[in-house]
């Protein structure tokens, strides 16, 4: 007994230590889903004015240099945004950062009151999203991106580059310029017919002689976890979202723990004070009036 009050101090302050580490992963998520939210939102309503400002400063700052054209973007984006099969999804990641905000509303009520339900839930969530997160990450890092449904995809982008102007030959446009490659396996993906992205410098048109000879897909293998590209910059922070992920999964599975037993305890004092009421009950009445 006397151990056990010995270590109950100790107990206690782990308890409230994981408790407010959770609450602090949960502010982190609930700002990034109010960021995307907000932006997802600007861009349905008001159009791609901002969207497009804010995306054309980081990636510019970022290579301190110009590597995506403002008015270019905001007209891909305003095209885009008219486009049904884009139209769905921006809906769908306002339903998603609505109920990633809820969900975490109730992760930080479960964390606050103690609550075993609340815990239960948003744990077994918080498990699902660190499977799907970790099974995406294992096929984009350790599959290298060596998949035939990928580069049928990318291939037909390619060879549908010079037809429209669409947000994919920004996004081409965009890696060839960050990584300075050209093609998806080679060159010789785009037939002889170079956009100006391949080239460094560009007077008239971009020629064989003056295209960048790395592949897009060796650059993207090697500078995937390198900060110093957009490209790797974007693998970073996948990562740290798959962390920030699986850490908030065990905070909230260690809370859950310490809430069940809690309620364990809670109930056998329950139990306890209700048979020594009983015992007392016994006591107090004479036989003959309990018979």
């Amino acid at each position: 007994i006397h151990f056990y009050k010995r270590l109950l101090p100790t107990m206690k302050s782990c308890t409230n230590l994981i408790r407010y580490s959770l609450l602090l992963f949960i502010f982190i998520s609930c700002m990034a889903a109010l960021v995307v939210l907000g932006l997802d939102l600007d861009l349905l309503l008001n159009g791609p004015d901002y969207l497009s400002k804010v995306i054309t400063n980081i990636v510019n700052r970022f290579h301190q240099g110009e590597i995506v054209n403002e008015e270019q973007l905001k007209d891909v984006l305003l095209d885009a945004r008219q486009s049904l099969w884009v139209h769905i999804p921006m809906v769908m990641v306002v339903v998603l950062s609505i109920m990633l905000l809820l969900l975490n509303c109730l992760g930080c009520a479960g964390a606050c009151l103690l609550s075993y339900s609340l815990l239960s839930g948003f744990t077994m969530f918080m498990f699902v999203s660190f499977v799907l997160y970790a099974c995406l990450a294992l096929w984009i890092f350790a599959n290298n991106m060596e998949d035939s449904v990928m580069d049928s995809f990318v291939t037909e982008k390619i060879s549908q580059y010079s037809q429209s102007e669409g947000i994919f030959n920004m996004v081409i446009d965009t890696v060839q310029r960050d990584l300075q490659c050209c093609g998806f396996k080679s060159s010789a993906d785009w037939a002889g017919s170079f956009p100006a992205s391949c080239c460094l410098e560009v007077e008239e048109e971009c020629q064989m002689k003056n295209v960048y000879t790395s592949s897009c897909l060796e650059m993207i293998r090697s500078h995937l976890l390198q900060p110093d590209s957009m490209v790797g910059l974007v693998g970073v922070t996948f990562l740290l979202v798959v962390a920030v992920v699986g850490v908030t999964t065990a905070l909230s599975f260690c809370l859950c723990l310490t809430a069940r037993s809690h309620r364990g305890k809670k109930w056998s004092l329950n139990n306890n004070n209700e048979s020594v009421a009983a015992s007392n009950m016994e006591l107090s009445q004479p036989r003959f009036l309990m018979n």
